[in-house]
């Protein structure tokens, strides 16, 4: 499946979904794709708060708006969370 994003990851299309973001879920996006492209695609839940400057301690409270965020993030159960799908 195709995973195309703007710009500044607030947009992002996996297939026929379109899912819109806020900044700080952005900045978790970004950062997800990039691990994608690098040697390891899981990345701490805990970096992942703190490199977008949110103040929440789960991920699962930042995406609260976003009931389908499971469908492209998925998580390890051990705190590591990585993209199901990105080229």
């Amino acid at each position: 499946m195709a995973f195309v994003a703007s710009n500044n990851y607030q947009n992002i299309q996996i297939g026929e979904q379109l899912f819109t973001f806020g900044m700080i879920q952005a900045k978790i996006i970004k950062r997800l794709h990039e691990a994608v492209r690098q040697e390891s695609p899981w990345v701490n839940g805990k970096q992942l708060l703190h490199y977008a400057g949110s103040t929440g301690d789960k991920l699962r409270d930042v995406f609260k708006s976003q009931p389908a965020w499971r469908d492209i993030i998925e998580s390890d159960g051990r705190g590591y969370y990585r993209l199901k799908y990105a080229a």
